[in-house]
């Protein structure tokens, strides 16, 4: 079989998706003849049966050709994509062009975190020249505002910087489909589908059925409204004058409690599950552990549990160290929510807008020592915000 001809076939599994309701629905889809840059950019939007007609098939090889995660009922619905759209899978970009490798080893790390974190399979692809993207197909559509929640939550703990575009994260966004050229003017490379070892799957094998799809009901830190495609509720924020209820003596069972913020949850659920948070995100449940009232031992015995890489005697000095009990013996702040999001651990659950820190958080719907509290706000106040 000509490879044209299998990849038609290839084509139509991707478009048509994990749970087959993309097969009647409509896409965008896009594509330019040439160099990205120097090139005339078409894009436009139909069923699958018009987008087999209406791509150029002869110039494949000079073919960048892309299509939309957002599905829709009818044309009239793209305008509107925030809140007509659904999606059946969700999509990230590993780029750099200066280290392609690592981006591709970040990119499949990534993949290996989802199978210990959720059970869920992602579909790794080489770009072509620069890194791979991930693509994580769902069990059941989504709406934007659940997509551009679980996006975060996948990716928040672990800091990989500049090396994950963000800008991916729009509702509209287009996104290569495998086994296609990527030609840019400096040079031209083939996509396609990788294991989980860097292996390349032929375009002949693929299947959805070969991965476990996300279930985004059981990503424990969204709270969905009991209808066939699943609605964000938005976390509301408990006054100071309700009862405070008293945390776990052990930390690692925070992750199910109501008083924690959804990004510390969302480390402690990664340390838990994958055991290999990140500097920062080590560094922000350390801080938050602090001034929630939890001793040195606590956490090091937490790390001890969980963290793969634990070393008693490493993790004892930098746990003090952050607790200011070593070396310059400061008195760290908990992370503000604006550092939060800085290093890309901000699930915006809304705190940040009224409130300094993620401590203050658990301040709100928790009891913690007023001594401690009374501490902390001094410290701030000293320090006009802190960090």
């Amino acid at each position: 079989m000509r490879f044209l001809e299998i990849f038609k076939q290839f084509f139509i599994k991707w478009w048509s998706g994990p749970s087959e309701v993309a097969r009647d629905m409509i896409r965008e889809v896009g594509y330019v003849l040439g160099a990205m840059k120097s090139g005339k950019f078409y894009r436009d939007a139909g069923v699958l049966e018009w987008v087999l007609e209406a791509i150029p098939w002869k110039e494949f090889r000079k073919l960048n050709i892309f299509i939309s995660t957002a599905l829709y009922i009818d044309i009239g619905s793209i305008e509107q994509a925030e809140d007509k759209a659904i999606y059946d899978r969700i999509f990230y970009d590993f780029d750099s062009k200066e280290n392609p490798k690592l981006a591709i080893e970040k990119a499949i790390e990534f993949s290996k975190s989802l199978k210990e974190r959720f059970g869920c399979d992602a579909v790794i692809t080489f770009s072509g020249l620069h890194g791979a993207h991930v693509t994580v197909p769902l069990k059941k559509p989504i709406t934007w505002s659940v997509y551009s929640k679980l996006w975060d939550i996948l990716i928040a703990p672990y800091s990989f910087g500049n090396l994950v575009d963000r800008k991916v994260k729009e509702p509209r966004r287009l996104y290569r489909v495998p086994y296609t050229y990527n030609v840019k003017e400096d040079g031209v490379g083939f996509s396609y589908i990788m294991d989980l070892e860097g292996k390349k799957v032929r375009m002949e094998d693929f299947d959805w059925s070969n991965y476990e799809l996300l279930d985004p009901q059981n990503v424990e830190v969204l709270e969905f409204e009991p209808k066939d495609i699943p609605k964000v509720k938005i976390v509301k924020v408990v006054t100071l004058n309700e009862p405070k209820i008293r945390l776990p003596d052990d930390p690692a069972e925070l992750d199910k409690c109501d008083p924690v913020p959804p990004c510390i949850k969302n480390i402690i659920q990664a340390l838990k599950t994958a055991g290999d948070p990140d500097h920062y995100q080590r560094l922000a449940l350390v801080w938050y552990l602090k001034w929630v009232g939890y001793t040195v031992n606590d956490v090091i015995e937490l790390f001890k549990r969980f963290a793969k890489d634990f070393n008693e005697k490493v993790t004892r000095y930098q746990v003090e160290f952050a607790y200011g009990l070593r070396g310059s013996k400061k008195d760290y702040l908990p992370p503000s929510c604006e550092w939060m999001k800085k290093h890309n651990m901000c699930l915006e659950c809304g705190w940040s807008e009224k409130h300094r820190n993620i401590a203050t958080y658990t301040y709100a719907k928790a009891y913690v020592s007023e001594e401690l509290k009374q501490k902390l706000f001094y410290l701030i106040n000293e320090r006009e915000g802190g960090r």
